[in-house]
């Protein structure tokens, strides 16, 4: 399906996923759902594709997808709001520990210190 609801007002949209959903309960069909809105796809769909730029960039169970997502493009993608992104980098101390450094926009560093063990 390529975007079957897109031009239904949200009420009836909330209501076609809703039917799609027990449709594809009851028939045990698997179906392809092609959709721009996120909301969309989370709620219709046990495993999500994400493309970006014509490439396939991650794949997985929702939960998967929200907990581990796999580029900065998927974090920035699912949700509303957006997850929000937070530059920095990961350094490995001689003692086996490390230190994460996040720079906060218009203010200090941040680090972390922690252990391996």
């Amino acid at each position: 399906m390529d975007e079957p609801l897109s031009n239904l007002d949200a009420q009836f949209r909330i209501r076609g996923r809703a039917e799609i959903r027990r449709i594809q309960r009851e028939l045990r069909v698997t179906t392809i759902y092609v959709t721009h809105d996120q909301e969309e796809a989370v709620a219709l769909g046990d495993r999500i594709a994400i493309m970006n730029e014509g490439r396939l960039v991650s794949s997985g169970t929702p939960e998967d997808l929200f907990r581990r997502p796999a580029t900065t493009f998927v974090a920035g993608f699912l949700g509303r709001p957006p997850m929000n992104l937070i530059s920095g980098t990961v350094a490995a101390n001689r003692d086996g520990g490390f230190a994460i450094r996040l720079q906060v926009a218009d203010g200090p560093k941040v680090v972390f210190w922690g252990s391996a063990v």
